[in-house]
């Protein structure tokens, strides 16, 4: 496992795992598509794309698969913070980042 700065040809793959734990937070949204469209609706490479290049934008790496990300303003206020929706991979990933 490893840590790095995210680039910006790691957008469509950071999209994918904030994707995938936005739908796994059934809590949040009760499966709702509707609640879960708006909540993805700005979560697009594109825009990710633009987060990395305006601030802090690290990515958890395992073997070569992105397991989760983090986004910080360069004040270190944190923006995001998604991982793979697995329990221990989340919980292993939030410490060490």
């Amino acid at each position: 496992m490893m840590i790095k700065q995210a680039t910006t040809a790691d957008a469509p793959e950071i999209a994918a795992v904030i994707t995938a734990r936005i739908k796994a937070c059934v809590q949040d949204h009760n499966n709702n598509n509707a609640d879960i469209q708006a909540w993805l609706a700005n979560k697009t490479a594109d825009n990710i794309k633009e987060w990395i290049n305006n601030h802090l934008a690290l990515v958890y790496t395992q073997d070569t698969q992105i397991v989760a990300v983090i986004l910080a303003a360069h004040s270190g206020m944190i923006l995001l913070n998604y991982t793979l929706p697995s329990k221990a991979l989340a919980d292993s990933c939030s410490r060490t980042l």
